[in-house]
């Protein structure tokens, strides 16, 4: 980076203070071995995400044959079908542009083991999500790194998969509400319909 600017990939939003390194999005560089054993360890959790149902049908993040059009089409039609009924319908979109960020690493391995996740799993995933940090450099100066207490790394693609997990009681709650909801990992569509009385 040159001048305190950096590229937009880690700003988490354009209005905020460029001078705080808080404002910084942090990206996983992984060596290429790590990344190479994310992507088993990927495939594998996919395998028990699938054989023990564990997401929704309507989370759509990173599931094979699903796309954020897909997402897209999923909420347009319940909107259609809504209205089609006769009755009106509300689309809310609530603002999780940081929920990578927010995630409890403690709970989200709680809700792991809560789902049967094995203990040698759990220590592979508990490894990867600790002791990530970010150093943010602006010439001339070279910050100590800072360690991320909570969040998923962003640039993983064991990342999204998590975070849909971690997400899924929030799924439940909503549906059981009997609202609709399309989620594309930190992109949720809430389908409320209103009564007619």
């Amino acid at each position: 980076m040159e001048a305190g600017h950096c590229s937009a990939s880690i700003e988490k939003k354009p209005s905020l203070d460029p001078e705080k390194t808080e404002n910084f999005r942090p990206i996983c560089r992984l060596l290429f071995f790590a990344k190479v054993a994310e992507v088993h360890v990927i495939d594998q959790l996919m395998n028990f995400i699938e054989a023990e149902d564990l997401l929704h049908e309507t989370q759509l993040g990173f599931h094979p044959e699903f796309s954020t059009e897909w997402a897209f089409l999923l909420a347009s039609e319940s909107l259609r079908q809504i209205v089609d009924g006769g009755k009106t319908a509300a689309l809310f979109i609530p603002d999780l542009s940081a929920a990578f960020d927010t995630v409890s690493q403690g709970l989200l391995l709680e809700r792991l083991y809560n789902n049967g996740v094995g203990e040698s799993a759990l220590l592979r995933i508990a490894s990867f999500l600790q002791k990530h940090t970010i150093q943010v450099v602006q010439q001339p100066f070279f910050p100590e790194a800072v360690l991320l207490q909570p969040g998923v790394p962003l640039g993983s693609t064991l990342s999204p998969t998590l975070s849909n997990l971690y997400m899924h009681p929030f799924v439940d709650f909503i549906e059981c509400h009997r609202f609709n909801i399309v989620s594309y990992v930190d992109d949720t569509q809430l389908i409320i319909t209103l009564s007619q009385d």
